[in-house]
């Protein structure tokens, strides 16, 4: 079950995970950050791509959103108006300064006095959480990604018991939670146990 965020607001993951989704579609992603206007106050994600300078912007615009359309982090309707694609080319200046340390910018693309935030790559964001598992039937289970700094709405995906041990690859849990979960499971009882793991798993795994 994929279920939107039920406040959307923007946070140091969401640049990630637009860059991740992107990636996956055959869009190249070179940089990702975010900025806030001072004059309006409002966040942005702004991507970076070589394929603006390839293709376009419109065109990008139109092949990203046909990747974000796919996913649940975001809806299409939050992103139209907190998203910038930029081209390597156009926004070559602000990155040299960007990756020098510079954090606040005269102008980036429409936007005038910015403040700059660096977000790193999504396998270097580490989470830390509760991975949820709830009995299903027929050997199997849900199970969702909760973690200490999101609230909103958990996306689930099924797992059945067999591939327990596939799932819970790139997860750091405590020793014996595995066995703990089975139990619980075999009783028909839903589980928790803590759980420490990269933005980019989550995402690989579909609990984003």
């Amino acid at each position: 079950m994929a279920t939107y965020p039920l406040v959307e607001r923007i946070n140091l993951d969401l640049p990630a995970l637009v860059a991740l989704s992107l990636q996956k579609h055959g869009i190249p992603v070179s940089d990702r950050f975010l900025i806030r206007s001072n004059e309006t106050s409002q966040w942005q994600v702004v991507i970076i791509s070589p394929a603006v300078d390839d293709a376009g912007v419109r065109d990008l615009y139109l092949r990203a959103f046909e990747a974000l359309d796919q996913e649940a982090f975001s809806t299409r309707q939050f992103l139209s108006s907190h998203l910038l694609l930029l081209g390597e080319t156009q926004a070559r200046e602000a990155l040299d300064r960007i990756r020098k340390g510079v954090s606040r910018l005269s102008s980036l693309g429409p936007y005038e006095e910015v403040d700059v935030f660096v977000v790193p790559d999504a396998d270097k964001i580490e989470k830390r959480g509760f991975l949820h598992f709830i009995p299903s039937g027929n050997d199997g289970f849900l199970v969702g990604f909760a973690g200490l700094d999101r609230d909103g709405a958990m996306k689930t995906r099924p797992v059945s018991v067999r591939d327990l041990d596939t799932f819970l690859a790139g997860f750091s849990v405590y020793e014996g939670d595995k066995q703990k979960v089975l139990d619980s499971l075999r009783q028909n009882h839903s589980e928790s146990i803590f759980a420490e793991v990269s933005l980019r798993t989550l995402y690989e795994k579909g609990l984003v």
